[in-house]
């Protein structure tokens, strides 16, 4: 029986990040600090013997997937599949004004609604239409190997309840991801077991 892990990554923090906008699909960059974090994430990363890297397509992702590159060896083969969740119209708003302008939008952000979709943006259902596949192709092309993916909060909060079993529940259960925190899965044969979760122990501070 071979036995995978898969390690889930969150991008460093980026200028939207910093400013308290919902970031959404808009590409933004990484700040000073989220390059550091992302030097850190992939100094550990580094020490893992890890096989294959996939990043989101998006500035911030890429960006924090390059010093696992350098470090590694390994080229991050770039995917729409790990975007984050399309906000449309509410995207790089300030998350005081987005709940102000769009209160039953934001309660079912809030609340992880499956079928909530914000104007001219994704649902949950539509992130799994776009997960699913991709995950199941590789994890049966790499069965057995240490692979990482790079990606975004809320997108990394379904991808985790997907693979736990746990995207139907009621209430709903969610998972947050700080800027530059790990999440390690084994899997094998339809199996999960939970060996970290939002680790962050490697991150380096903030400035004083």
């Amino acid at each position: 029986m071979s036995r995978g892990e898969l390690i889930l990554v969150r991008h460093g923090q980026s200028h939207s990040n910093a400013a308290g906008r919902a970031t959404g699909e808009a590409d933004a960059e990484l700040t000073p600090l989220g390059q550091r974090q992302a030097e850190s994430t992939a100094a550990v990363l580094a020490s893992r013997s890890v096989t294959a890297l996939y990043t989101s397509d998006l500035r911030r992702a890429v960006e924090s997937a390059r010093p696992i590159e350098r470090l590694t060896g390994l080229t991050a083969v770039r995917t729409a599949a790990l975007r984050e969740r399309s906000l449309g119209q509410l995207s790089e708003l300030p998350f005081p004004e987005l709940a102000a302008r769009y209160p039953a939008d934001w309660a079912a952000i809030e609340s992880a609604n499956l079928d909530a979709r914000p104007p001219g943006g994704e649902s949950l259902r539509d992130c799994s239409q776009r997960l699913r596949p991709f995950l199941a192709e590789v994890l049966a092309r790499h069965a057995g190997e240490r692979i990482v993916l790079v990606s975004h909060r809320m997108l990394l909060d379904h991808l985790l309840r997907l693979l736990l079993g746990l995207e139907e529940t009621a209430p709903r259960c969610t998972f947050d991801t700080d800027n530059g925190g790990v999440h390690r899965l084994l899997h094998w044969e339809g199996c999960v077991r939970v060996l970290e979760l939002n680790g962050t122990a490697h991150l380096p501070g903030e400035p004083e």
